[in-house]
């Protein structure tokens, strides 16, 4: 243990001696006939530096030995090697600091594009989102995949990008966008049904919109817009993709709408447990579903609980009836 920690300090000291040696170099007169000599030598003295206090494990100063190559290689004009420092330099900063490393990732995707190539920036992006998602900030993550999407798409990587929409749709349901959420689904929908390949995943697809509707349907008492809406756009996705308008995927969303208004709380669980065995839903469907039970459940607990306080108000009805009976007939007492 101890050898390791003298090995740690060892590199610390050596990174130390390179930020000096790369300070020192930037103080040296600059040579006419090579101008950006002294820059280019602090640059390496920087790299080095930063490797050396990587294995040192402090990330933090790696980060900003980076950062310094990435500056000078930018005010260098040389966007590529900027870019990767960039990177390198959030990389680094990540493992202390997550979110503080969202700068570097920022500028190295727009140093990218600015290059043409979308193609990495989307894969950057693609990274955020990530990041995001392990920090549980769902709104960095709708966004980042979303420009993601934009990038992909921009390089014809249309793949790359229905995946990245499909991350951003299951995302905008789990903050309750579920209008967002469809929009993204048939967005991707788009797409797929002009690919043979992916064209018999659409049923699927137009599935999982449907859900994101049955979940935004609220108290059943107050009526059911999503549900209309649903039955609506159900009409549309049958002339959008013929496969659909046969498919278990619409009968079940139909049966739903049909079992839901009426609080059949046995027919759900069973219409669920036997669409489930023919075709297995993902964890993200199943949230979704458990939303629509738990509107269920509350609505059979409102109708108890009415039908509980008008059996008690019946109750006492009918024992003032008996009271006043007994009192109108009490025989005198003589």
């Amino acid at each position: 243990m101890a050898s390791e920690l003298d090995r740690m300090r060892k590199y610390e000291d050596l990174a130390n001696k390179h930020m000096q040696s790369a300070d020192r170099a930037l103080m040296q007169p600059t040579l006419p006939n090579a101008p950006k000599l002294k820059f280019l030598d602090a640059i390496g003295l920087w790299h080095k530096a930063a490797q050396c206090f990587g294995i040192a494990a402090e990330y933090e100063e790696a980060a900003t030995a980076y950062r310094y190559a990435a500056e000078y290689m930018g005010n260098l004009d040389q966007p590529d090697e900027a870019a990767v420092y960039w990177l390198k330099s959030a990389e680094m900063m990540r493992r202390v600091d997550p979110l503080g490393s969202v700068h570097a990732y920022e500028t190295a995707v727009r140093i990218f594009l600015s290059l043409g190539r979308a193609f990495t920036a989307a894969n950057i992006c693609r990274g955020i989102g990530e990041m995001f998602e392990e920090e549980e900030d769902w709104e960095g993550v709708v966004a980042a995949y979303r420009r993601s999407a934009e990038y992909y798409a921009a390089d014809l990587y249309h793949p790359q990008s229905c995946a990245a929409l499909l991350k951003v749709a299951k995302t905008f349901a789990v903050l309750h966008r579920y209008d967002d959420a469809v929009s993204a689904y048939e967005q991707v929908v788009g797409v797929y049904r002009l690919d043979n390949l992916l064209r018999p995943s659409v049923p699927q697809l137009l599935l999982k919109a449907g859900l994101c509707l049955l979940a935004d349907g609220g108290p059943l008492r107050e009526g059911l817009y999503s549900h209309q809406l649903l039955a609506l756009r159900m009409k549309r996705w049958s002339a959008l993709d013929y496969a659909f308008e046969y498919s278990r995927e619409k009968l079940f969303l139909e049966n739903m709408l049909d079992l839901i208004p009426k609080a059949d709380l046995d027919g759900f669980a069973d219409h669920l447990f036997n669409f489930n065995n023919v075709e297995p839903l993902d964890a993200w469907s199943l949230r979704m579903l458990a939303t629509v039970r738990a509107t269920l459940d509350q609505e059979l607990a409102r109708r108890r609980t009415e039908r509980d306080a008008h059996d008690a108000e019946l109750a006492r009805q009918k024992e003032a009836r008996a009271a006043a009976f007994k009192s109108e007939y009490r025989p005198s007492g003589d």
